[in-house]
């Protein structure tokens, strides 16, 4: 129709007198002079009047085409295109596409399907309504439900064409399960298999299928290590017991030595202009200033002991101590061998005087050798004395614990054959008469807890044949039927854990290897007598059993497994103590403070668990888990002893929730200093569950930003404000580094930070905003903004963490359903700890392939 209007209006415009006269005008032209062709007076004004008219006229009319087409065209673009071009284009469209995210051209995902996971991203982003930005204009409410509608549709349908044609990765058992389960079968926990090469980690967690890989060198490894742990395991001949004593040693700050200096002087270290008396050191320590004093001030070594038997070993010592004030914490000593550290114990003295000598005792598994051991102080005395001006060394009362006896005694046995021995070869089942018909009853034992599944008869026989040719050859029905043992426990019916049959159409898992994976998820250990059990009668299989396995699962001491290794790999707390803050400017941070960070958090999900609370703990809480000396750390008063407990928070506390442990706290730091960066992308990666990107190439350092700002920039909030300056850095800074700040009011090790001024507390605002707009001040009012605007971001994070760590496998796309039906049955109950579990083991996606 425009164009119709257009043309009308042309001709309507051609018939008038002064579209005429140019027509005329124009026709004459050839015939007159140059000069004569241009119009003059008021018929010129008149005529360029018209002309610009029609101009004018023409253009809008093609605006109005333009417009007209556009709204036509809009209306007849699907709802989510609409929606793109109106809210999403500017950034993320043909001209801008910021994180490489061009959502114009970007297909839809029954088009392209390996595109589902970008537009799962995009759904995440809008239902969080950080997307569009806060500072951009907001769609209809109505609008945005409209499209996340249609995109999950598109990507339910997509999640279920993968679901049918998803492959499986068969998972062998990484070193950790691998000790684990060697340690069941034969009652030793020799670790021998942390001898492999490190199990590569995918998304966090080292017991993903994908990674973990058999090479020949491996092979060979699995063999050698076997052998090996049998050869232990089976003792024939009972060794004969060694008892050696080691008699009176003294260590500590000075120790002997202080003593023999002990006169009216002044000692002093190596900073003459603060004259102060000592450090304490995990090394050789010096006195100085009227003589060098050479003394071993944390750490102490014993005479070399021959330890003729491997074996279980007694240590009993008779020691006494003394501690520089009460505030001072008991010593701490580790005692250490060449096999590494072999016991610890807490010594019990009194402050300012000598306490009387009290026996302590541990036990520790030895391999034959010659040892030198040693004991260190765990939490040597801090630099009480720093800064005290000619301080006479009689005033100085420093901690130390004098050894007065130690008594090893060993190789320990409860029972002859030891019961390890007895493990693997019970008495019951072997009859020397008949040694044949011995070996069988073990070999089909150890093949049925081994490869968790009934065992065929050719299989028993293929094994009994190896008996068979080894029994001429050797000396005793032991020596015979390690061969046989050797193949079952390096065989991949032991390594792997689930085997499917290709020929098999059902994805779902029978109850033997049900049983396998709920062990390794909360044991990562075999399963035991009585999941083996309920799994020959085909109970497991039902939710109300699994459920009730699973609670009393949990109640085992092996369920320590799952703290250590689901906790440690999900918060990194593997990584505590691979940088060692600075015992300069942290002095009071030692190996003790730092298990006992350690401790903190595992024990803290153990509550969760026991209790059954609510998982948003984990984000904050009103109680934690302490012990006297972190209590100290914390400057929380009124903890007494090294177990740790429950210890309720006051109302103002900074503490609570794992985000303020000095565990995430201190892993999360350099050393030195604090880093917003770290902090604020552990926050997303690990704990959210919302990791971003990796980082373009070439990125500039920090420094480099500094260095290139035309302003001074002297703290971290300035420094990293220049950085996002460059464009390939502020996406993913001003996700993580608001985040980071939060905490910033805590050091490196955790400490909350004693602000002397207001321009030193001034430099660590710890405000920030999240992608909406909602804004935080402080770690109390971040956690706040957690639990107020990102718990189901928590919620379903934790989750996924939990099925790729009990699925042995990543989760992804295919999987969001699962994962979200999860979130919505926990949230429904409180955000329940043991609810969470529950689901994960009674889901579809933990009882299949």
């Amino acid at each position: 129709m425009p164009w119709a209007l257009v043309g009308f209006y042309c001709g309507w415009l051609r018939s008038t007198p002064y579209c005429t006269m140019l027509t005329r005008s124009n026709s004459m032209a050839p015939h007159r002079k140059r000069d004569s062709l241009q119009p003059s007076g008021e018929k010129t004004g008149s005529l360029m009047k018209y002309r610009q008219t029609l101009q004018g006229l023409i253009i809008a009319l093609l605006v109005l085409d333009t417009v007209s087409q556009t709204a036509a065209y809009a209306k007849d673009l699907p709802t989510h295109q609409r929606f793109i071009e109106a809210h999403c284009a500017g950034c993320h469209g043909e001209f801008l596409a910021e994180a490489k995210l061009n959502l114009e051209s970007l297909p839809m995902p029954r088009e392209a399907p390996d595109k589902a996971e970008l537009w799962q991203q995009v759904v995440d982003r809008l239902t969080l309504g950080d997307m569009p930005p806060a500072d951009s204009e907001q769609p209809a409410e109505a609008d945005k439900l409209a499209v996340i509608k249609l995109l999950r549709g598109e990507l339910e349908h997509v999640r279920e064409l993968r679901k049918s044609s998803a492959e499986v990765v068969l998972r062998r058992l990484n070193r950790n399960e691998f000790n684990n389960a060697m340690r069941d079968l034969t009652g030793l926990d020799l670790r021998l298999g942390d001898r492999f090469p490190a199990d590569v980690a995918v998304d966090g967690f080292d017991n993903v299928g994908e990674a973990l890989t058999v090479s020949p060198y491996l092979m060979e490894q699995y063999i050698e290590t076997v052998e090996e742990w049998l050869d232990t395991a089976i003792v024939t001949e009972r060794p004969e017991a060694v008892n050696v004593k080691l008699y009176e040693y003294q260590g500590g700050m000075g120790g002997v030595d202080l003593e023999n200096y002990r006169r009216p002087r002044t000692f002093a270290d190596l900073s003459p202009d603060e004259q102060e008396v000592a450090r304490t050191k995990n090394v050789k320590g010096n006195y100085f200033n009227g003589g060098k004093v050479n003394s071993y001030i944390a750490k102490f070594e014993w005479y070399y002991i021959n330890v003729p038997h491997e074996g279980r070993y007694r240590f009993k010592v008779l020691m006494s101590g003394r501690r520089s004030t009460a505030e001072q914490p008991m010593p701490q000593i580790r005692f250490v061998a060449a096999s590494g550290p072999i016991g610890s114990l807490t010594v019990d003295c009194p402050a300012g005087q000598l306490g009387e000598p009290k026996w302590y005792e541990f036990e520790a598994w030895l391999p034959a050798g010659v040892y030198n051991f040693r004991g260190e102080f765990l939490n040597p005395e801090p630099n009480e004395v720093r800064g005290r001006r000619k301080k006479n060394i009689d005033e100085y009362v420093p901690t130390f614990f004098r050894v007065h006896w130690v008594d090893i005694r060993g190789p320990l046995y409860g029972s002859w054959p030891p019961e390890f021995t007895q493990r693997l070869l019970p008495p019951e089942l072997i009859d020397v008469r008949d040694e044949q018909a011995s070996a069988r009853r073990v070999l089909q034992r150890m093949m049925r807890k081994a490869w968790r599944r009934p065992i065929k008869s050719n299989e028993v026989e293929a094994m009994l044949k190896l008996f068979d040719a080894e029994r001429p050859h050797v000396d005793s029905f032991e020596q015979a039927i390690q061969p046989p043992l050797t193949a079952i426990l390096s065989s991949p019916h032991f390594l792997y854990l689930v085997e499917p049959q290709k020929s098999e159409s059902s994805k779902r898992l029978n109850d033997f290897e049900l049983a396998s994976r709920l062990s390794f998820f909360i044991w990562g250990s075999l399963p035991d007598d009585k999941l083996l059990s309920l799994a020959e009668k085909g109970k497991l299989g039902d939710e109300t059993t699994l459920s009730s396995q699973l609670e009393r699962m949990l109640a085992s001491p092996k369920a320590d497994a799952f703290l250590v290794n689901f906790v440690g790999q999900w918060l990194k707390l593997r990584d505590l103590g691979s940088i060692s803050p600075d015992r300069r400017r942290f002095p009071t941070y030692n190996p003790w403070l730092e298990e006992s960070m350690r401790t903190e958090t595992r024990e803290f999900v153990r509550e969760l668990i026991n209790q059954d609370l609510s998982v948003l703990n984990l984000i904050d809480s009103d109680f934690t888990i302490l012990n006297d000396e972190l209590a100290r750390h914390y400057g929380i008063e009124g903890v007494e002893g090294g177990q740790f407990r429950r210890v309720r928070l006051d109302d103002d506390s900074l503490r609570g929730g794992v985000l303020t442990q000095a565990s995430i706290l201190t892993l999360t730091a350099d050393g030195k200093e604090t880093s917003p960066i770290h902090r604020g992308k552990w926050i997303l990666d690990c704990f959210l569950g919302t990791p971003l990107p990796p980082p373009p190439p070439y990125v500039p350092e920090l420094e480099e930003a500094e260095k290139n700002s035309s302003r001074e920039l002297k703290t971290i909030r300035q420094k990293l404000a220049a950085h996002r300056e460059a464009a390939a850095c502020a996406g993913c800074h001003s996700k993580m580094d608001p985040l980071g700040f939060a905490l910033e009011p805590f050091d490196p090790v955790g400490v909350f930070r004693e602000y002397k001024d207001a321009k030193a507390k001034s430099s660590t605002e710890a405000f920030g905003e999240l992608p909406n707009g909602v804004e935080f001040n402080g770690p109390q009012e971040f956690k706040e903004v957690l639990l107020t605007q990102r718990s189901e971001v928590f919620l379903r994070g934790l989750t996924t963490k939990l099925l790729t760590y009990a699925l042995g496998r990543q989760v992804g796309f295919s999987d969001r359903g699962e994962v979200d039906a999860i979130v919505k049955r926990v949230k429904s109950d409180d955000y329940r700890m043991r609810t969470l579990l529950i689901e994960v083991v009674t889901s579809d996606a933990f009882r299949s392939f």
